[in-house]
């Protein structure tokens, strides 16, 4: 290609790159396949393996960075296999296949796979090092990374094209990855967008591109055997990865237990975790809001101090009669965690421990979640037989159901996603 005279280059690359966009190859569809197969058995866990199977799939494969620095080292493969939602999976499938075409032919199979799988690293590695992290599910950081290789073949290629080719497969390219980068929100993981980005940018600078004839580009018989032998050993990397991660989904997710510090109201010492944003509820929703700085004082004027947890839920402090109607089924959780000196569960995702002879701590979460924040949260809570737990005030036929989680407080899983991340 470099023997020939630039009119002729032009001409070339003008048209490989007109016609790229009808071509045909295998590893675009093999990867679109894969995420939507993932987000298949996300949506049928439930009936296949029991409840809340799906939500332990999110738990762990999602790149939670305190959990990879203790060990959990498949989380930075896994994370961009599982999407929050469909809407998510599916602007991410989108993705993959208007700028996976471009990258398969001019770098072929075995090198798209590498970057699509370096790209979703070099993402999950930008979480790690990232102290703001929580937790980021999703594919667009690997998808933004083939963006990144597509830029990068376009700086590699700048001497030899001419002023039309230098909009189109440079200009062009590096406009879009600058508007998905500019994006915000609750659920967009920049930091993730970004580490993908420059993974791809960074490989495709460095990987040779191929630009083999538009019906064969995609195939890894065409690559260099040691090129294939690397996109193989990746390949197995990732089947490990899987591997681990579905070792790991009957346990409960591991969280190391919380500092506290204390504040005194009336004749109590509350403890409470300092990690953790503190606000106050709005029982609308149940939604914390705010940055509370002194918890005695919002008891004192009748608000509920609140600390949003770090992947799905809410610890709420406050009045037991403002949040629980104290049927006999309140008073045998209260009086069952008052023994235990443990969180004890009301119902289905909800935790209570009662705190001297009005207050009560409650743990809203998701159901794999509860065991994992009652652990944590264990320091927070007063020795056993320090409250004292009163009889229920109305006949239990009488009394109006027990408080629900509205969905809002348990189902916000969606909170980095990745890619989109929630934070």
């Amino acid at each position: 290609f470099k023997a020939l005279p630039p009119e002729i280059q032009q001409l070339l690359l003008q048209q490989w790159w007109v016609r790229t966009l009808r071509r045909r190859g295998y590893t675009v569809p093999v990867l679109l396949g894969l995420i939507l197969a993932v987000a298949i058995f996300q949506a049928q866990a439930d009936n296949w393996l029991g409840a809340h199977t799906a939500t332990r799939v999110l738990l762990v494969s999602a790149c939670v960075p305190d959990l990879v620095l203790r060990g959990e080292w498949w989380r930075l493969a896994t994370w961009w296999l599982v999407h929050a939602d469909v809407w998510h999976m599916m602007i991410n499938a989108l993705m993959v296949l208007v700028i996976g075409r471009p990258v398969e032919a001019a770098f072929g199979g075995a090198r798209l796979w590498l970057i699509w799988l370096g790209s979703g690293l070099a993402a999950a590695v930008a979480l790690v090092v990232t102290p703001e992290s929580t937790w980021t599910v999703g594919a667009s950081g690997a998808a933004i990374g083939l963006l990144g290789a597509l830029v990068g073949l376009g700086l590699k290629l700048l001497p030899v094209l001419g002023p039309r080719l230098r909009w189109t497969m440079v200009g062009v390219p590096a406009l879009a990855l600058v508007l998905l980068l500019s994006l915000s929100g609750e659920r967009v993981d920049q930091v993730a967008h970004l580490g993908g980005a420059l993974g791809g940018l960074a490989l495709g600078l460095l990987l040779r591109p191929q630009f083999l004839p538009l019906s064969r580009s995609g195939s890894w018989r065409l690559a260099e055997p040691w090129m294939r032998l690397l996109a193989l050993l990746a390949t197995l990397g990732l089947v490990a990865a899987v591997a681990a991660a579905a070792s790991a989904l009957p346990h409960p997710l591991r969280w190391p237990a919380y500092k506290t510090d204390e504040f005194r109201f009336d004749d109590l010492q509350v403890r409470y975790p300092t990690e953790l944003r503190r606000g106050t509820l709005n029982k609308q929703g149940l939604r914390c809001r705010g940055d509370l700085t002194d918890g005695a004082w919002a008891l004192r004027t009748g608000r509920m101090p609140c600390w949003p947890l770090p992947l799905s839920g809410l610890l709420v402090l406050g009045q037991r009669e403002a949040l629980f109607s104290m049927d006999a089924g309140d008073q045998a959780a209260f009086e069952r965690a008052n023994a235990s000196g443990q969180f004890e569960q009301r119902q289905e995702g909800v935790l209570v421990y009662p705190l001297g002879d009005q207050l009560v701590w409650v743990i809203f979460a998701e159901e794999p979640l509860l065991p994992t924040y009652a652990k944590a949260l264990a320091p927070i809570l007063p020795p056993p037989g320090s409250a004292r737990v009163e009889g229920a005030t109305l006949p239990e036929a009488l009394t109006p159901v027990a408080l629900d989680p509205p969905a809002a407080a348990t189902a916000n899983l969606a909170a980095p996603i990745g890619t989109t991340g929630p934070r």
